[in-house]
């Protein structure tokens, strides 16, 4: 028996894994399926040749959706928890573009993944950048009017 995945036993006697309330590290647990499968078809019909800084601003306004689910008070009542979601709260509340959003990102991945478009590309310089992070920067500064 692993330290780390407590036992417990179920109806049958046998020794199973005890279920933990953390969902899997997706947009998919935070909007739900029905929503995720419209994301994904978006970005499938818009991700192949979409110009980055337009994509980045459908995804991050996306992202923002979800943020305004996932901070929900009756979500988080539930119990549930969903790494996707704490990340994104996460990355509102300690807004750094640039910066240190690992769980956010792997969740953005996931959808860019889901929908078969690359979310690497190579500029004219041969340089490569990251749609995902270009996405969570857009995300993060949602509310930055730098002309104001």
């Amino acid at each position: 028996m692993s330290p780390s995945k407590p036992k417990t036993r179920g109806k049958s006697g046998v020794r199973k894994a005890a279920t933990s309330a953390v969902e899997p590290n997706n947009l998919e647990s935070v909007v739900g399926p029905e929503v995720y499968r419209v994301w994904v078809d978006m970005l499938s019909r818009l991700g192949k040749d979409g110009r980055t800084h337009r994509l980045a601003v459908v995804v991050a306004s996306m992202l923002q959706h979800a943020a305004l689910l996932a901070s929900e008070p009756s979500r988080r009542r539930r119990g549930r928890v969903a790494v996707a979601g704490h990340a994104l709260l996460n990355a509102l509340q300690e807004p750094e573009p640039g910066g240190e959003n690992d769980e956010l990102a792997e969740a953005v991945v996931r959808l860019f993944e889901d929908a078969r478009v690359p979310h690497t590309r190579t500029n004219r310089r041969g340089d490569e950048y990251s749609l995902v992070d270009a996405s969570i920067d857009e995300f993060i500064r949602w509310s930055d009017m730098p002309w104001e």
